[in-house]
Order: structure tokens, then C-alpha cells, then sequence
């Protein structure tokens, strides 16, 4: 099975805020791969912006296999949605950054889909 690596900050959360909110999306994430029955192809970590904060984290690091992809993608979509207006997504292919409006419609599977394609693309170009 094919994984990704995929980091979403929410850059204006800072603290407890950001940790707070972090361990809300890993619940809300876990709920819904497993009720889709593809628990085992996602494995969520909170992880620390800065070694020099003494916060938790407020990041999380997924990695996933494709059949938890699209539980995982609305989910965010949704969380986003809801909560925030500000996210930023990495993946090896590169970054995205969505503020306002951008944010809430994100199309999360279709972002990390472009970035990847674009490594790919990088990668073959000599």
C-alpha cells in the first residue's frame, strides 16, 4: 500500500489553543476511518512546531495510505470548515497555504493530489 505524509498546521493557533484544536481534528479523523473501516491506513501523531515551546503541539503529522484518503480529506474539510479560517497543508510535493474563504472550501485530496503531482513532475525533469 502506497502512504503519504501530510502535515496541517493552523498557523494562528498558538499554545494550548493550537493543541487543543489539534487533538480535536486526530478525534475527529480517527472516528471517521473507523467507521469506514480503514483505521489501520492512517496513523495520526500531534507533533511540536518548535522545540522551544512547551506546548504539546499543534500540528498534526498523518500518514496515510490511500483508503483512509477520503475519510481523511472530508474530514479536515469539515474540521476546517468549522473551526477555522486559516490552515496550512505540507506534503513532500510542497506547501499550501488558504486563508479566508480559501480555507473553508479547501478541497484537501485535490490539493495534496496537485502537490504530489507536481514532485513527480520535478523529479522527472532532468
Amino acid at each position: 500500500m502506497s502512504t503519504q505524509n501530510i502535515i496541517i498546521e493552523f498557523p494562528e493557533l498558538q499554545g494550548a489553543e493550537g493543541n487543543q484544536k489539534s487533538i480535536e481534528l486526530k478525534s475527529v479523523l480517527e472516528e471517521l476511518t473507523m467507521a469506514q473501516g480503514v483505521e489501520e491506513a492512517l496513523d495520526i501523531k500531534i507533533v511540536k512546531n518548535s522545540p522551544f515551546t512547551q506546548d504539546f503541539g499543534s500540528s498534526l503529522l498523518l500518514i496515510l495510505g490511500t483508503p483512509a484518503a477520503i475519510a481523511v480529506a472530508k474530514g479536515i474539510n469539515n474540521f476546517i470548515s468549522k473551526y477555522g479560517d486559516h490552515v496550512t497543508i505540507k506534503t513532500e510535493g510542497g506547501t499550501v497555504i488558504a486563508r479566508g474563504s480559501a480555507a473553508k472550501n479547501i478541497d484537501v485530496a485535490k490539493t495534496t493530489a496537485a502537490l504530489n503531482a507536481a514532485r513527480e513532475t520535478n523529479r522527472e525533469q532532468p
